[in-house]
């Protein structure tokens, strides 16, 4: 449920973007005497910061509540590799989009599949195989894998890799499209 929280908080911030020019104030932040690549680093980078919080937040009523425990380095790691697809992720999807009704629809389509497929909700042994095939395509699934090594399994760096690398990797990727496909569409205005 952490992973879907963290994804769905931060969908709500990434929301700020489509909400802005619908009340006009995008444009007047686009008068600034600043780049529009600029612009769209500072609400992505808002994205980040807000989604390590929330981890940060998570992590220590875990900890305080639920007596878990996990290798610092690595729970850091798988944080903020899944910050970094999370904000990648929803870039890209906002950077596609022209109004806030689409926004919100298409961002929480994708919140929720991969929630869904990725086991936030229910474990994956309990979802029909068809399902299961998907999870891979889900950024919770990666996130949910990685965090179960770590707190159930006491795995360290090398067990938690191929989560951090395939997060972080689509990430970057997603975040890079992300902030093209979001500096093209502030370029326009729309």
């Amino acid at each position: 449920m952490a992973t879907f929280t963290i994804f769905m908080m931060a969908a709500g911030l990434m929301a700020d973007v489509t909400s802005e020019r619908g009340k006009g104030t995008l444009q007047r932040q686009l008068t600034a005497p600043i780049r529009t690549s600029t612009l769209v680093a500072g609400k992505m980078g808002a994205v980040f910061v807000f989604g390590v919080g929330e981890v940060f937040v998570i992590a220590l009523l875990g900890g305080l509540l639920l007596r878990a425990r996990a290798p610092i380095v690595p729970f850091v790691l798988l944080s903020l590799s899944f910050v970094v697809a999370t904000t990648g992720l929803l870039s890209a999807v906002y950077g596609l989009v022209r109004r806030e009704k689409q926004a919100s629809e298409l961002s929480s389509v994708i919140v929720m599949f991969s929630a869904i497929v990725g086991g936030a909700w229910l474990p994956l042994s309990s979802l029909p195989a068809p399902v299961r095939a998907l999870a891979p395509v889900s950024v919770n699934y990666w996130a949910i894998k990685g965090y179960h090594a770590l707190l159930f399994e006491g795995a360290g760096v090398g067990g938690i890799l191929p989560s951090v690398i395939i997060l972080g990797v689509a990430g970057v990727v997603l975040a890079l499209l992300g902030s093209v496909l979001l500096g093209r569409s502030l370029r326009r205005g729309l």
